[in-house]
């Protein structure tokens, strides 16, 4: 099959669905599923979830993250893999910037570098169908 996009990213905010609708995508559409942050990164944002994490140091670990899945996608695609990924960079900048106006003009240009995806699926919903 032919795709017309190879690296697809959905954002949005947390309860939103976007993994219901990334997992979806991949198996109508044959996409390897990844989520950010990747591997042990994860467990380590469950502890930044439960802790009082300086906002900087958060910011900082997920750019981190969004670099090293730029890298392995950059690598999967180079072999054919088509990837859809379950947030990305974007979702990054707008958490932290709703926490701390102008967070990501500390760092200027801190993204530029990562791969851009073919299309971005921004997942869109209301706080109370979040909350349930």
């Amino acid at each position: 099959m032919s795709l017309k996009y190879n690296f697809i990213v959905v954002e949005g905010f947390d309860g939103s669905g976007k993994s219901t609708i990334t997992k979806w995508m991949c198996e109508q559409f044959g996409y390897e599923y990844h989520k950010t942050p990747m591997g042990l990164f994860a467990s380590i944002r469950n502890h930044f979830d439960m802790q009082e994490v300086n906002l900087v140091e958060r910011f900082c670990f997920y750019a981190a993250d969004c670099m090293r899945a730029s890298i392995y996608i950059q690598k999967k695609l180079k072999e054919g893999q088509p990837i859809i990924l379950d947030r990305y960079y974007y979702s990054t900048i707008s958490y932290h910037e709703s926490k701390y106006p102008g967070i990501s003009k500390l760092l200027p240009n801190l993204f530029t570098p990562l791969l851009k995806p073919d299309l971005i699926l921004y997942v869109k919903t209301s706080f109370a169908l979040t909350k349930e």
